[in-house]
């Protein structure tokens, strides 16, 4: 039976992160440092431990109500950039029904594929930390091959919700141990 206070998080300095008991967490970091040279930081709720760290360019802060992961918001801007839509207008929602999609099945140039591709490359690894654009993303991926107006359209879909809500935060809200 642990508790919040007996539980921390080590941030492999640009490279991973992980939640377990503090003892569990030193066994790790012993074995990993045996193989390779790395530095950590400690996240947790002693005096002692830090309260945010970042790693792979994303955010872990510890909270008296959890835990949250903010994603590097600069990935929508650069894919707002590569499709020429940093100053569109925002919408609510990253997806539309797909029957408003029909009718645009004309292939792009080869230059507006390239940038679709581009564009929702870097979507589909910002997708891994925003849950709330995943599958309009996937809908995206789909026209990778040969990306047509429709796709071009959901991609600009996605692009404008990204305008109105840059940045969101997971988080891990402490939750009590079942007693059942």
């Amino acid at each position: 039976h642990h508790t919040v206070r007996d539980i921390q998080v080590v941030i492999h300095v640009d490279d991973f992160a992980c939640l377990g008991l503090p003892l569990d967490l030193h066994w790790l970091e012993q074995a990993i440092s045996k193989q390779v040279e790395c530095t950590y930081k400690v996240l947790g709720p002693g005096g002692g431990e830090h309260r945010e760290a970042s790693y792979l360019n994303r955010t872990l802060r510890w909270t008296t109500e959890g835990i949250e992961h903010i994603h590097d918001h600069k990935h929508a801007e650069a894919a707002q950039r590569e499709y020429g839509m940093s100053e569109s207008k925002a919408v609510a929602t990253p997806g539309t029904k797909a029957e408003e999609q029909e009718g645009n099945e004309a292939n792009l140039g080869e230059s507006e594929a390239s940038s679709y591709r581009r564009a929702t490359t870097t979507l589909n690894y910002l997708s891994q930390d925003r849950p709330d654009i995943a599958y309009a993303v996937k809908e995206c991926a789909r026209g990778m091959a040969r990306p047509t107006a429709g796709d071009s359209a959901r991609l600009k879909r996605i692009l404008r919700y990204l305008r109105l809500h840059p940045v969101r935060a997971q988080r891990f809200v402490w939750q009590h141990m079942p007693q059942e």
